[in-house]
């Protein structure tokens, strides 16, 4: 039994080292500590119970507004400020988050009329600053709302960036961010969507084709439910469906319907067919747009894509089968051949093992006799 023991151990170490390099292991760092941000409304805020700043304007005027920024950490923080006008991001909800690409409608970029008097606040422990933000109003006015993000995030020095690269760890950095709607009247506007383009690009670095659903109004579009198709043309079966897509647009935003290559087989050259469908309230918008993917499009996407495998797929498929095979599934066969091997020669021990213990018990019976 101890050769068994041995041969054990020796594969618990193996096993041990390849799920150490198949799963990796990630420490996580929190850097400059944390910090919070309050909004001090003005008189002409419209609701103070909503938390962010809805503000009713006039034309030409400027308008000032005040955050008080905390560092509720032990240590020093540094925060840099900045403002953005807020997009829809492919999940199909309005990203206060992070700057994206709106409409090319947009007439006012809140970027460029909502000024913070300093970009960077820095704070010693339990400190409280006051930050202005002057808002330029336009002299000519807008109709709808103009919607807008006051982003704050923690800042982390270079030595400190240096220590976590060095120790493979993942930065985190704290965030706020506060929306700011300005409206001059509180007049409706009726919700259009109008279609904006087909694409191919990598999303998550796997191959997509996208179509693009744009809101060109000054106005929020909430509860629009999307179904789309995507067909080879002279093909009545959909490659592709995704279904019951929920979407709020922000105002003047592009929305990337994505059909994205889960699967790692690649897009395949040809003529396709995207049907889409939005509902909202009675409303209905239907697009029906022809487009076609490049073999040399194809193979730039699929040449960047991260995860494609060798799988079979129909003729007609908006994806198409690829010679390069994924690392990540190489890896995964490897292992379970490697497993099956080990079995093989555990069970190999253990009756050569047997067949040992079984001479030895008749070798004793044999002496006995004598």
């Amino acid at each position: 039994m101890r050769k068994l023991k041995v041969f054990i151990s020796i594969v618990l170490t193996i096993f041990s080292l390849s799920g150490a390099l198949i799963f990796g292991a990630f420490r996580v760092s929190a850097l400059g500590g944390g910090f919070s941000v309050t909004p001090i409304f003005p008189e002409n805020q419209v609701h103070d119970s909503l938390g962010f700043f809805d503000l009713l304007v006039r034309p030409g005027m400027r308008q000032t507004i005040q955050i008080n920024i905390t560092n509720t950490s032990s240590e020093e923080v540094s925060v840099t400020t900045t403002t953005f006008t807020p997009t829809t991001n492919i999940n199909g909800i309005i990203d206060y988050g992070s700057p994206g690409t709106p409409d090319e409608t947009l007439s006012f970029d809140f970027a460029e009329i909502a000024l913070p008097e300093r970009e960077v606040t820095v704070l010693s422990s339990g400190e409280t600053e006051l930050l202005t933000i002057d808002i330029a109003i336009p002299d000519e006015g807008f109709d709808g709302i103009i919607l807008g993000a006051i982003h704050t995030i923690n800042n982390i020095t270079d030595d400190e960036l240096a220590k976590v690269v060095a120790a493979g760890s993942i930065v985190n950095r704290y965030t706020f961010t506060i929306p700011v709607r300005l409206q001059i009247s509180h007049d409706e506007i009726k919700p259009e969507l109008i279609f904006g383009g087909i694409s191919t690009r990598l999303i998550n670095h796997r191959a997509a084709v996208v179509a693009e659903v744009r809101n060109p109004l000054p106005r929020i579009t909430r509860d629009v439910t999307a179904s789309a198709a995507v067909y080879s043309q002279g093909e009545n079966r959909p490659v592709f469906t995704r279904d019951n897509i929920e979407i709020e647009f922000a105002p003047h935003s592009v929305f990337p319907l994505a059909f994205v290559d889960e699967a790692g087989i690649g897009l395949a050259p040809g003529n396709y067919t995207a049907v889409i469908k939005l509902e909202r309230e009675g409303n209905l918008w239907e697009f029906n747009e022809d487009f076609e993917i490049l073999a040399t499009e194809a193979n730039e996407i699929n040449s960047s894509a991260l995860n494609l495998q060798i799988a079979p797929q129909p003729k007609s498929s908006l994806f198409a089968p690829l010679a390069d095979i994924n690392i990540e599934l190489l890896v995964a066969s490897a292992t379970v051949f490697l497993l099956l091997i080990v079995v093989s020669i555990v069970i190999i021990i253990l009756r050569n093992e047997k067949k040992d213990f079984i001479k030895q018990i008749k070798a004793g019976r044999r002496r006995y006799y004598r």
